[in-house]
């Protein structure tokens, strides 16, 4: 079964990527299309092989075909290559986007491709010799073992890392690939209640009670004599739920983060009816990534045929072997225990802070059994205000009115000619996609199942990403409520088109959007919304007994 990967087209711009002979490539070309584009053609070199896939139906396209295809949502690209590269980037595809019934291209995506081949030779005999296609390669008695990369240039790999892995029991090698800077659970069910940890953010507070206050949550508050100053409460802890045939009761997981609020959930949550879980490491050091906000559950999905009714574990972590922060082993090692709902590993170290809530959450759709995905994305933010430029709105003006922005005018126009800035997001969006392919694999989800919320990111001087604004995705989902970073995005007739763009995304679906300013209470130390609050939610209906793991 050949793997699959995702890169993403930007129209205007050469997108360049590495493909790894034996592989598909998939990207979408609806979602890079320029703003009035209705149809798409393709032009593609001798050793590259494109077919268009829309609803499942697969159509090859010639070297220098001229049909011209509709865009829809449900149209990507497969793309395979037949041979190695002989250059860096010798091999292209190039999409051009028009009007219905014009002739006048609107705009072009460029893909420039480096086909590499990826092979394990091994002395399979035990002669001496290691032979490059023995047949016997694939049985466990190899004892000698090399690594052959074939195609592209030297100067290629000094921006891509790779990682290989062996393990002594069934040899095992694990080769993963991740182009570097060009530069250098939630649950979603009910909700019970939601709690606030009180530290200079009245106003951040009275915004978040209004929220809860049309719904059938109850807000508390954590106030400064117990979180001692500390306002990460989502940090701090993750709400979860034990049960039996005869009983249950919620449960806390202690983070071994233990900052201020340590004495949080032992003096403000446990009872005789509520109970108290932590794992402490003994050597290994905490880090960021010990914190909660990088502890999420998505909701139940079914994953080639394997039913998983209470959702699965998703954590943050570093890069395949790149040596990155990772979350303690002796928090891993209970939630890998959690059979029921396997734990997924995503890669969230090239965040500052690191956590899978900067990039990702749930929202159930209201009145049915359906969910999406939401997920942060750099692209979706670029092709926005390209559009909103195009439209003659280049000088809407970002941050309007906040403190501490005077004499700062921060336009569209300045961000889309920032070329470190463009740069630096590529790569975040690399990142995403990195985790997005993931989580469609190990949670059965389509595309059509994932909404793109713009985002944009800045490099910091450890060359890893912090929201350049208040980061939407970050949001607390109150059942058909959600409580969203109020962005400061451009202003467009006085109205913030970054809020817009959200409303026309998530109101059709069925959701209310409320907007709340969290900039000097929490963006500005690095979190958002979510990372300020916490949820504890009614436990699934579906009782974890009956499931095989």
């Amino acid at each position: 079964m050949l793997r699959e990967r995702t890169v993403r087209l930007q129209y205007g711009s050469r997108v360049e990527a590495v493909y790894v002979l034996g592989t598909y490539l998939w990207t979408d070309v609806y979602s890079a299309a320029p703003a009035g584009a209705q149809t798409f053609s393709l032009k593609h070199s001798e050793h590259v092989q494109v077919e268009v896939v829309c609803d499942g139906q697969a159509e090859e396209v010639a070297t220098n075909d001229k049909q011209r295809w509709a865009l829809s949502p449900s149209t990507t690209l497969r793309l395979t290559m037949s041979q190695a590269s002989t250059e860096a980037s010798s091999d292209k595809v190039t999409v051009s986007y028009y009007e219905q019934e014009a002739k006048t291209l609107i705009d072009q995506a460029g893909l420039f491709l480096t086909a590499i081949e990826i092979s394990l030779d091994v002395d399979a005999d035990r002669d001496g010799v290691v032979e490059k296609n023995n047949p016997r390669k694939t049985h466990s008695s190899a004892s000698v073992m090399s690594t052959s990369w074939a195609g592209g240039s030297s100067t290629m790999w000094s921006s891509t890392r790779a990682a290989l892995q062996s393990c002594y029991s069934l040899w095992k090698v694990c080769v993963s690939l991740m182009k570097a800077s060009q530069a250098w659970s939630p649950f979603t069910s009910a909700c019970w209640s939601i709690w606030l940890s009180m530290k200079d953010n009245y106003l951040f507070l009275k915004e978040v009670k209004n929220l809860v206050e049309k719904t059938n949550c109850e807000l508390k508050v954590c106030f400064q004599y117990v979180n001692r100053g500390d306002r990460w409460i989502q940090d701090e802890v993750e709400f979860g739920y034990i049960e039996a045939p005869h009983k249950g009761f919620p449960v806390v997981l202690d983070s071994p983060r233990d900052g201020n609020l340590k004495d949080f959930p032992v003096k403000q949550l446990l009872g005789p009816d509520f109970g108290y879980v932590t794992r402490e490491p003994l050597f290994e050091p905490i880090t960021s990534l010990d914190s909660f906000g990088n502890l999420e559950v998505s909701p139940p999905v079914t994953v080639n045929g394997k039913e998983y009714l209470l959702g699965r574990i998703l954590i943050g972590s570093s890069f395949p072997l790149s040596g990155g922060r990772r979350m303690t082993k002796v928090v891993r090692d209970f939630l890998q225990a959690q059979q029921v709902q396997a734990p997924v590993e995503l890669y969230s170290d090239w965040l500052t802070v690191g956590h899978v809530d900067e990039f990702m959450t749930f929202v159930p759709i209201p009145g049915t059994k359906k969910f999406r995905m939401l997920m942060a994305s750099t692209s979706a933010c670029y092709k926005l205000f390209r559009e909103k430029q195009k439209e003659g709105h280049g000088e809407a003006v970002m941050f309007k009115g906040l403190a501490g922005m005077s004499g700062k005018r921060i336009t569209i126009n300045k961000i889309l000619s920032n070329e470190s800035l463009v740069q630096e997001n590529l790569y975040f969006q690399r990142c995403l996609d990195w985790n997005r392919d993931i989580l469609k694999k190990e949670l059965g989800l389509t595309e059509q199942d994932i909404i793109d919320l713009p985002a944009l990111f800045k490099m910091d001087e450890d060359r890893q990403a912090r929201a350049y604004f208040p980061n939407m995705v970050n949001m607390i989902i109150l059942d058909k409520d959600l409580g969203i970073p109020k962005p400061f995005g451009p202003q467009v007739e006085e109205v913030c088109c970054l809020e817009t763009h959200m409303r026309s995304l998530m109101e059709p679906l069925g959701f209310e959007c409320t907007f709340i300013d969290d900039i000097s209470a929490y963006h500005k130390f690095l979190g958002e919304v979510h990372c300020g609050t916490n949820v504890c939610r009614k436990p699934f209906p579906f009782k974890w007994w009956h499931m095989v793991p």
